[in-house]
């Protein structure tokens, strides 16, 4: 049997070449990513939210207690101009880059239209849902509204609201 012999001169060299590699390397795969805080003194209606979405304009919606806040990059919006006021937003669902559905605590859920001339659909939910505190708002595969709430999981499609 053959006796394999080891030089150790390349065995330190392979070793120094690959702790060099990654000494070299790790500081170009490492990311640095930049937070900012923004608070009431900054413009939002409260200090704290309960999520923050990014619509496919990119802008920044901030919901709480509170209601909800729009940020552009520069400034806040708050939803005084949407007609919200007085609204806990619970969740966001982007329809398109205009519509809006918002989901509540305690009154259900509403739409949302950024277009002025726009006319929103007329939705007739259950009762039940008009009360309920909406925490999830998103679309299935069979391209259905599903909307989460504290009185059960609802399907909306188009006309009617279907209770699971």
């Amino acid at each position: 049997m053959e006796q394999i012999k080891c030089k150790p001169f390349k065995v330190v060299n392979s070793w120094i070449l690959l702790i060099a590699a990654i000494l070299f390397c790790s500081p170009l795969l490492s990311r640095q990513y930049i937070f900012r805080n923004y608070s009431k003194s900054d413009g939002l209606p409260r200090n704290w939210v309960y999520k923050i979405y990014q619509d496919s304009k990119g802008y920044l919606w901030f919901l709480s207690d509170k209601g909800l806040t729009r940020y552009d990059g520069y400034d806040f919006q708050t939803d005084e101009k949407w007609g919200l006021t007085d609204t806990v937003a619970w969740s966001i669902y982007e329809v398109n880059e205009q519509d809006f559905w918002i989901g509540t605590a305690k009154s259900g859920f509403k739409y949302l239209s950024l277009k002025k001339e726009k006319d929103i659909p007329p939705l007739h939910p259950p009762l039940a849902l008009k009360k309920a505190t909406v925490t999830s708002i998103g679309r299935g595969p069979d391209g259905h509204l599903w909307l989460g709430s504290s009185e059960g999981v609802y399907r909306y499609d188009g006309s009617t609201f279907l209770r699971y």
